[in-house]
Parts: C-alpha cells; sequence; structure tokens
C-alpha cells in the first residue's frame, strides 16, 4: 500500500495539507517540533523504519533504519514524543532519541525488568505523566524513573488507561476499507467499497453517497477505475483468488473469480455483468482469465469500452455500457490457475 499523512481537522471536515511522497505504511506516529516521526513496520524484505515528515513542507527530511538507528528490529510499534525527546518500543525494547542532538538510549528487556517468557513490548503510554510500558504474553507493566533512567516493575497485571489507543472513530471517522477509486471528476475522487460508493475532494475525507451490498466481494479491484467522459459511469474491475487456496479441490466458476461493477455515479446504481455473461458458470479451469489487476488502458468507442493490458496493449474485454454485457478476450487453456498478486 501506500500512505500519505494528512493534517485533518474533525470539527470543520477539512484537509488541510497532506505529505508530498506517500510512505510505503505508517503504523504509529509522533511529533516533535515541527517534525512528525512516523513508524513503519517490514515491507517487501525492507527493514521496519522511522519517517522524518516536515509539517510545513509536507516532505519526508529522513528516514531512519531500525537496526542503524537503535541497534534493535522492528522500531513500528509505538512512538511517543516528550518534550525534544522521541520514544519507541521496538522487539528488544524500548528507545530513545534526543531529536536535538541525535543522541540515541536504548533500554533492553533486562533493564525494564522484564522477566524473560515476556514476548515484547505491546504498547507505552503515559499516564500522569510517567512514561510505562505493556508487556503482551504476561500483563506486566513497567515504569520509567527519570531521576535514576531505571526503570521498576509496577503492576503484576497491566491494564492500558482508557482511551489510550484512539481510532478514527473516536474523531467521528468510520471508513471502510475502499478496493478502488476513480480518476479525479469535477474536483471528485469516487471511491469503491463494498458497503457503498464514497466520494471525497482534495479538502474533505470520504462520505458515503450510495448504500449497497455486496454479498461475495473481490479480494481485490483494480485500483483505478474507468470513468465515462461525461462522468456518468464508472467501471469497476475485480477478481478473486482465495477460492483457490481455501480449497484446492473446488474449481471457480467465472463469475466466482471475475467482477464488473458498472456504477451510475448519479443514481448509485451497480450492476455486476458477469452472472450475465453466457460462461458465468463454467469453471474457469477450462478457460483462461487474463490478470486485470495489473496496469489497464481504457477507450471508449460508439458506446464501448475496449479494456487492454497496458503492457501488450492486448484486448481484454469489451464492455457494452448499453446494453450492459461484455465480451471476454478469453486466452488458451493453462494447466494451473492464475497467480494471485
Amino acid at each position: 500500500g501506500a500512505y500519505l499523512i494528512m493534517e485533518y481537522d474533525p470539527e470543520t471536515d477539512t484537509i488541510y495539507r497532506l505529505s508530498t511522497e506517500p510512505l510505503s505504511c505508517a503504523t504509529s506516529a509522533a511529533m516533535v517540533d515541527n517534525n512528525l516521526y512516523i513508524a513503519c513496520h517490514e515491507v517487501a524484505g525492507e527493514s521496519s523504519k522511522i519517517y522524518k515528515v516536515n509539517l510545513e513542507s509536507g516532505e519526508i527530511i529522513a528516514r531512519y533504519n531500525d537496526v542503524e538507528l537503535t541497534g534493535q528490529s522492528r522500531v513500528n510499534l509505538k512512538l511517543l514524543s516528550q518534550d525534544n525527546w522521541l520514544w519507541g518500543a521496538s522487539d528488544e525494547g524500548i528507545f530513545r532519541i534526543d531529536t536535538k542532538t541525535t543522541r540515541i538510549d536504548t533500554y533492553n528487556h533486562a533493564a525494564l525488568q522484564m522477566p524473560v517468557e515476556c514476548l515484547h513490548p505491546a504498547h507505552i503510554y503515559f499516564e500522569y505523566d510517567q512514561l510505562k510500558v505493556l508487556y503482551q504474553n504476561c500483563d506486566r507493566v513497567s515504569a520509567y524513573q527519570a531521576e535514576s533512567d531505571t526503570w521498576v516493575l509496577t503492576d503484576e497485571v497491566g491494564e492500558l488507561p482508557t482511551k489510550i489507543n484512539l481510532s478514527e472513530k473516536d474523531f467521528g471517522l468510520d471508513l471502510p476499507y475502499f478496493m478502488g477509486y476513480t480518476r479525479i471528476v469535477e474536483n471528485k475522487r469516487y471511491l469503491f467499497a463494498d458497503s457503498g460508493l464514497y466520494v471525497t475532494t482534495a479538502s474533505t475525507l470520504p462520505k458515503k453517497i450510495f448504500s449497497w451490498e455486496i454479498a461475495n466481494p473481490p479480494d481485490s479491484i483494480n485500483p483505478e477505475a474507468y470513468v465515462t467522459p461525461d462522468g456518468a459511469l464508472a467501471l469497476f474491475i475485480g477478481q478473486a483468488y482465495d477460492l483457490w487456496y481455501l480449497d484446492p479441490s473446488k474449481t471457480p466458476t467465472l463469475e466466482e473469480s471475475l467482477f464488473l461493477y458498472l456504477v451510475d455515479l448519479t443514481t448509485g446504481e451497480s450492476t455486476n455483468l458477469v452472472p450475465i455473461h453466457p460462461q458465468a458458470k463454467t469453471p474457469i479451469e477450462t478457460i483462461s482469465v487474463p490478470n486485470f489487476l495489473e496496469p489497464l488502458t481504457y477507450e471508449e468507442r460508439d458506446g464501448k469500452v475496449i479494456v487492454k493490458g497496458k503492457e501488450f496493449s492486448t484486448v481484454l474485454l469489451t464492455v457494452d455500457l448499453t446494453q450492459k454485457n461484455f465480451e471476454l478476450n478469453l486466452a488458451p487453456p493453462t494447466n494451473q490457475p492464475s497467480s494471485a498478486p
């Protein structure tokens, strides 16, 4: 995935600023002065890291590798700020960084007075201005003693204070997982979720405008949907792969593995075109369905949308917007199912 960091005012429902460069992930964040530090877990073989984002420019001005930064792995568990200090939790314990001098202090499990059977810190938090760490697997809490720069085991059974973990719902937000989106149409972008259609602008968070229920949503939808020039219709293309892995003995049909949602952006009407296809009930072991999750190109001609693979320009399918049906360019049969992305 790719994430942008936003400055959002829930009272006015306004996005004021966005980071200029997407992040590969974002698991925790803390602000020191005018910089936002964002923890990121391991992605695609890369080690976990911490990004430093300048809030004035929105730019990432530094990246810190986990081991290079602290000598500890998985620095993505939790970040906290205290004056000019950035505190963090990792698999090996707790670390803190003096953001003024870049001095780094680390505290391993023994320094935190944690028994060997405890796994790793599950959470760090402030309670009555005192920094504490809660360990998972043993429910132990250790408190930091600033005067002596030591940790003391405090509670036999630890519990997090109420509302220590705030979610988007605490800010009046309850957003679903968005499977696909359209290009910007009249300053609006439409987002596809299994619960309905949402719309967002450059300065507002997504809002649901139409509701629907999809009994068996696809595993993935091609991230970018096609929109007709008049902005009236959108075509979302999705595929499912889970059936191959949940039950290898079962052969999915075309309608179980391919999804073509034609959405009216003015009424919210959503139609999956695949079930009405003549080969909807055909097991896909007898055909080879193209990979529609790769980058695609679209061309509209005489009321029909021609969908091609971006890399090879091969016509994959043609959708008739008026008749609400499609022709699928099926490749020759193969012995193996399409591989999941």
